[in-house]
């Protein structure tokens, strides 16, 4: 299966921000944007990638793989950069 590599890139910002506001800033969209772009991720592969609560977001044991396969290295070899907006 080919993801997209924009939620991707959405997906590894929220990782390395560790919220999705702070994400959002990196990746320059705005913070719903950001929650869309991982619910289509976690639509695309089947799977829950984030637990979420109010105060904390923590990866789901599938979200630990993905995070993992999809290194900022392998993005940015890829053509997408994390950079501050």
């Amino acid at each position: 299966m080919l993801l997209d590599i924009v939620v991707l890139r959405t997906f590894v910002a929220v990782v390395e921000a560790k919220g999705f506001t702070r994400a959002a800033a990196f990746v320059n969209l705005t913070q719903s944007a950001v929650s869309l772009h991982i619910k289509r991720l976690e639509e695309q592969v089947g799977r829950r990638l984030f637990d979420r609560t109010a105060s904390k977001l923590a990866l789901t044991s599938d979200g630990g793989i993905l995070a993992r396969r999809n290194h900022p290295r392998c993005i940015r070899g890829m053509g997408g950069l994390l950079t501050r907006a």
